[in-house]
């Protein structure tokens, strides 16, 4: 086994080098996905039962199929309004 010999002022060197390059790739991502929630519509449980022209259970039972996929903030649950969409014509072609 070999072992290198650094000064500490050369490992923080090394690490903020590093640090620096990776950092903005995973903050990236985490940008876009919020761009992405910020411009999509939400419909609570209730709208997105009668955009859907169906009951709660009926969504409750969607949801547990996994025709729809909702997001869940706490106790309050949330349907993209472009998933619904999408969920409607598979819903309706099966």
């Amino acid at each position: 086994m070999k072992y290198i010999l650094i000064s500490p002022e050369e490992l923080q060197e090394i690490i903020s080098a590093t640090l620096k390059a990776e950092i903005p790739k995973l903050i990236h991502p985490v940008q876009d996905n919020n761009q992405n929630y910020n411009n999509e519509e939400y419909m609570s449980r209730q709208d997105a039962a009668a955009f859907l022209h169906c009951s709660l259970v009926t969504l409750y039972h969607y949801e547990k199929n996994g025709k729809l996929i909702p997001l869940r903030l706490g106790r309050k649950i949330l349907y993209p309004k472009q998933s619904l969409i999408n969920a409607m014509k598979g819903i309706d072609s099966s």
